[in-house]
């Protein structure tokens, strides 16, 4: 396909080696959240009866906030 593409002659010879990919370094993940932003989150679920429901909402808020931030 790709002689077809670039025209004939483009690619005479293909080596594909298959092995396991490269170890990288453990990455450093990403500070905890803080109660402030926690709260912040929480504040717009208002209308929640406070639970786990809201607990873990308010979280995954904070977490999409975080990442929108530039």
């Amino acid at each position: 396909r790709i002689n077809a593409h670039f025209g004939a002659g483009t690619l005479a010879r293909l080596h594909i080696v298959q092995g396991p990919l490269p170890l990288t370094g453990k990455s450093r993940g990403r500070a905890p959240l803080g109660k402030d932003e926690i709260e912040a989150a929480r504040a717009s679920l208002e209308g929640l009866k406070p639970g786990r429901l809201q607990s873990a909402l308010a979280r995954l808020g904070a977490q999409i906030a975080r990442q929108r931030k530039p």
